[in-house]
């Protein structure tokens, strides 16, 4: 280090840059870093613009919470800086940022409670504020109360036992009514490829699964009956008029395909032998309208848990009955426009 500032190395952003890309020299910058921070030597390096915004959000915190919210990003930052002079990995400004926004969050909230002391929250306060991005800001409190216990600026840790609650429920997409019913009157179209057809009726109507639709047999249709028989459901499937039409243009294309091969759909690679489409092939059969197999699955299976008793859909689908209740615990994305009430009106435009 002497033979660096006798170089004219001196500012201290160049000391631990130009120490930290000697060989060896990691450890006495990683050093050099620690004296420098538990001095409160200033650095005028790229960080300067960074630090400034940090101190002014610290700034909007109440007096009385200033200082230990000044001490924990000053020791955030410490944490920050130890490994990146090691070359680990280390925290990133953006979370330092978050962790400082959570504090100001929680200010404002302690506020309205007539806490305007650190050491007087309580994990009541906490809960009343994890209402929203309880994934985020559960993190933030742990760590920032963490710190002030250590510290003695709390007596207690008010956030120590706050847990993240469980998701329960299907909480995944839905297709909304207007979007299935624009799919209904292209699947109903006889300019569009059958096999789209058939993978997307099946699976939206019918709640097929993407395997069902793969394993679906020439043996498994009875178009005079209108049914077909997948592979997890007790009793033949009675079909609607679209799927029956879609499955009878797909099976009256085959000899043109020239193949023996005993399932519905058949592609060029398949139909030279006598096994099913690939997994990917239902989903590559509804790319063009942007939706997945699974996707129009599970709106059908959401719908039909709404509408009736999840028991009696567990037997007819095929699935356990605590799958069927995951659709009916209240965590269904947009349910209201998935499953909106009766009168609502066609599109005026389809989907090509």
């Amino acid at each position: 280090m002497k033979r660096l500032i006798l170089a004219g190395v001196c500012t201290p952003d160049e000391l631990l840059a130009t120490l930290s890309r000697e060989p060896g020299g990691r450890s006495t910058a990683a050093i050099l870093g620690d004296f420098f921070t538990r001095h409160g030597v200033p650095t005028d390096g790229p960080d300067a613009a960074v630090d400034a915004w940090r101190q002014g959000r610290l700034d909007r915190l109440p007096a009385r919470l200033q200082p230990a919210g000044q001490q924990f990003v000053n020791y955030l930052v410490s944490q920050q800086r130890r490994p990146l002079l090691y070359g680990g990995a280390s925290l990133s400004d953006k979370t330092i940022a978050y962790r400082i926004n959570v504090l100001l969050q929680l200010a404002d909230h302690l506020d309205t409670r007539g806490v305007d002391d650190w050491a007087a929250v309580t994990a009541e306060d906490l809960e009343t504020f994890l209402t929203v991005n309880t994934a985020q800001r559960i993190p933030a409190l742990r760590d920032f109360f963490a710190f002030t216990r250590r510290r003695k600026i709390t007596l207690i840790n008010p956030a120590a036992h706050l847990r993240r609650s469980q998701r329960k429920g299907y909480a995944g997409l839905l297709i909304n009514h207007t979007r299935q019913r624009q799919l209904l009157h292209r699947w109903q179209r006889d300019d569009t490829d059958p096999r789209e057809r058939v993978v997307g009726l099946l699976c939206l109507i019918h709640a097929a699964s993407n395997e069902d639709v793969r394993m679906l047999s020439l043996d498994d249709i009875d178009l005079d009956r209108a049914t077909v028989r997948l592979r997890n459901r007790r009793h033949p499937v009675p079909l609607d008029p679209l799927t029956v039409e879609a499955i009878r243009v797909c099976l009256q294309q085959r000899p043109t395909t020239a193949t023996d091969n005993r399932f519905l759909l058949v592609t060029h690679h398949t139909r030279q032998h006598n096994r099913p489409c690939s997994i990917g092939f239902p989903v590559r059969a509804l790319t063009k309208v942007g939706v997945t197999p699974q996707a129009l699955r599970q709106t059908r299976l959401s719908d039909l848990a709404q509408r009736a008793d999840p028991r009696m859909m567990a037997e007819a689908i095929g699935i356990t009955k605590e799958a069927a209740a995951h659709y009916i615990i209240g965590n269904v994305h947009r349910a209201e426009d998935a499953f909106p009430g009766a009168g609502d009106q066609p599109p005026k435009e389809h989907d090509e």
